[in-house]
């Protein structure tokens, strides 16, 4: 069933936007999440270059819990340790620095951290955007709602310390697609890394 709006500058927008393809409007919501990890992630290494980063103590604990798994696995008798908290586990459970960790290994630098912060938040428009266009068929208003999603102040907000809460959506949100698919693997996997 399509969505009535009003008859405005928006409607003639979706009108031109509808001209497209179906293909052609996949690809466009691929492209745009490619953009918008870009664009993040440059935004993100070049203010941790100029010095210009508000949540550097946060961001200093979870990369060096990454950096002493990584080049010494248990200090201690504890994983994820840091001189700030000992045993990070011991103050946060955070699931997702597992699933970090091996991509971490391959490049050990902070801006590793900064790319895949960007990636997983970019990430999480395409299930809003496979989701929006299996319930409502309708290419366009899932492409204008994964844009709202990567326009979403709060999100953007959080993005600009690294804390491994901003991946959170994209994993709640890809678990819920697979829920809504059936497809109950994938969605008790994604759920773990919440």
């Amino acid at each position: 069933m399509p969505l009535k709006l009003p008859n405005m500058r928006f409607t003639r927008l979706l009108s031109k936007l509808s001209i497209l393809t179906k293909d052609r409007m996949d690809l466009l919501t691929y492209l745009l999440v490619a953009v918008f990890t870009i664009i993040l992630s440059n935004e993100l290494v070049r203010r941790y270059y100029a010095f210009d980063y508000v949540a550097a103590y946060d961001f200093g604990v979870f990369e060096q819990s990454l950096w002493t798994t990584v080049n010494y696995g248990f200090v201690n008798g504890q994983i994820l340790w840091n001189t700030c908290n000992f045993g990070h586990l011991h103050i946060h459970f955070d699931p997702i620095l597992f699933f970090l960790l091996p991509i971490y290994a391959l490049l050990q630098s902070p801006i590793t951290l900064f790319v895949l912060e960007a990636f997983f938040i970019g990430l999480g428009a395409l299930p809003i955007y496979w989701l929006a266009r299996d319930e409502w068929d309708d290419r366009t208003i899932s492409f204008l709602l994964a844009v709202t999603y990567l326009l979403y102040g709060p999100l953007l907000g959080i993005a600009w310390g690294f804390y491994p809460d901003t991946m959170i959506p994209t994993f709640l949100l890809f678990s819920f697609y697979y829920f809504k698919k059936s497809r109950c693997g994938l969605y008790f996997f994604l759920v773990v890394w919440e």
